[in-house]
This record gives C-alpha cells, sequence and structure tokens, in this order.
C-alpha cells in the first residue's frame, strides 16, 4: 500500500527530520541506534508526518539521542523555540530533509561479496547478541543506501569500538 508525505510538515517533524540528517541518521538507523528496532515503522512514519502525536518509548530515546527535549518532538511551539535554540530554519524543511550525498565511488574491483559476508560474520562473533541485533539493521542500512555508508560506519564504530558507552546505556 502506497504511502504519502503529509503536504506541509508541522514544525515538529521537520524539526526531527532536520535532527536526523544533521546526526546522518535515517529513521530505520535510529531505531537501531537507540536500541528500538521495532520502532521503525513508527519513526518512519513521523519522519514523513504520518503521525501527529508520536507515543511510545522510542519518543524519549530519540530525543536523548538527538539532545533536544522529548517536548520539541510532540509540540509545534516546543520544536520552533528548539530550531531557533539550534540555528536551524524549519521554513526550508517543508519535505523531510535531504541526505549527504558524497561523489560517486566505482566499486572496488577484487572485493568478493561472499568473502565480504564471511568476514562480516567472523568479526560480529565477537560481540554481545544484543550489538548484533542493533548491528544488523545498519549493515543492511549501509547495503541497501551506498551514499550513507559513511555515516552508518561511524554509527557500527560506535556501537561495537565503545564497549564502555554501551554497558553506561545499559545494551
Amino acid at each position: 500500500m502506497p504511502t504519502t508525505v503529509s503536504p506541509t510538515l508541522k514544525e515538529r517533524h521537520k524539526l526531527f527530520n532536520l535532527l536526523l540528517a544533521r546526526a546522518g541518521l535515517t529513521p530505520n538507523s535510529l531505531a537501531a541506534v537507540i536500541a528500538m528496532p521495532t520502532a521503525q515503522g513508527n519513526i518512519w512514519r513521523y519522519s514523513k508526518g504520518e503521525v501527529a502525536d508520536p507515543r511510545g518509548k522510542w519518543v524519549q530515546a530519540a530525543a536523548t539521542y538527538l539532545k533536544v527535549h522529548r517536548t520539541a518532538l510532540v509540540d509545534d511551539d516546543a520544536a520552533r523555540i528548539e530550531a531557533e535554540r539550534q540555528g536551524l530554519s524549519l521554513n526550508a524543511a517543508n519535505e523531510p530533509a535531504t541526505r549527504y550525498h558524497p561523489p560517486e565511488r566505482k566499486r572496488q574491483a577484487g572485493i568478493d561479496p561472499g568473502m565480504l559476508a564471511l568476514q562480516i560474520a567472523d568479526l560480529m562473533r565477537g560481540f554481545s547478541e544484543s550489538q548484533r541485533r542493533i548491528a544488523a539493521p545498519l549493515f543492511q542500512g549501509a547495503a541497501e543506501n551506498p551514499d550513507e555508508a559513511p555515516k552508518i560506519a561511524a554509527a557500527l564504530r560506535a556501537l561495537l569500538l565503545n564497549p564502555e558507552k554501551q554497558s553506561a546505556t545499559g545494551t
């Protein structure tokens, strides 16, 4: 079933999309980073303006990750104030934020996709089940959106190479 983007996003949606773009995230990668992969659909619909009043624990987790107060994601006045505080223009954000597109790179010769899959499997054996569960959609995101790979790589490094951060967040 096709979904439609709200013709005019509310200020809270615009702020959310600008914050996602600034963090280099998509709605799905945000769900992975905040360790709530089951919230992917809700986060995606919210980013498109299809959900006016978001509910659930993901809202607080997203606000914390994006370094804003939860109210900025559920109230247009609070979103305007937060955007002004951060120097963001909501007027230019009538659609979901566009993503950074690095210069096109050619596929490196000599990379065997089968070997790459085995290397990823070997790498992931050294990490906890919760880390693997969070990392899986990030790997998928890199495969589906090659332009996002540098940002996804940074998220993977933070997730997998900073265990002290992970234990502090409870993952």
